[in-house]
């Protein structure tokens, strides 16, 4: 089965945006950027879903007056999850896994959980530092292409 890339959710800047979907714009670019795809400055969310094919991008967009709302993120993963048995989830950042049930879960080592193989990336946002390093963009681009890669025909 195709995995499912989670996110946080929108910026509270992007919030009643008419085009809003999950991983609208940098978190998008930062992971295709990840993988060594070549990005259009207009499509980088289509690039990705290319890439992924026939996967799916996923929100938790557990806003709540702007802030980030932890109860309403642990209940939008659990909906998430049910019914999914066997899909591999790449959560993008340690809020995301928190929702998910993971407190301590290191960034790119995979976990089976239940049915479901569970992997954690650093947030995509600009304003994370770690995307700046090498090392950890290499990782993140091997993690990305081994779940995604490995469905495609």
């Amino acid at each position: 089965m195709k995995p499912i890339i989670v996110g946080e959710g929108p910026s509270p800047s992007f919030v009643g945006h008419p085009k809003l979907r999950p991983l609208f714009g940098n978190p998008t670019r930062v992971l295709c950027d990840a993988m060594g795809l070549e990005v259009s400055c207009t499509g980088h969310r289509a690039d990705l879903l290319r890439y992924v094919k026939f996967g799916r991008l996923a929100s938790l967009e557990s806003l709540c007056k702007g802030k980030w709302d932890l109860r309403e993120a642990e209940s939008k993963a659990t909906v998430l999850c049910f019914g999914a048995s066997g899909r591999t989830f790449i959560l993008l950042g340690k809020r995301v896994a928190r929702a998910f049930g993971f407190r301590d879960l290191p960034f790119f080592q995979q976990k089976v959980h239940w049915s479901h193989n569970l992997v954690v990336l650093p947030h995509p946002s600009g304003l994370n530092r770690l995307w700046n390093d090498e090392e950890t963009r290499r990782k993140a681009g091997d993690v990305l292409k081994k779940f995604l890669t490995s469905f495609e025909n």
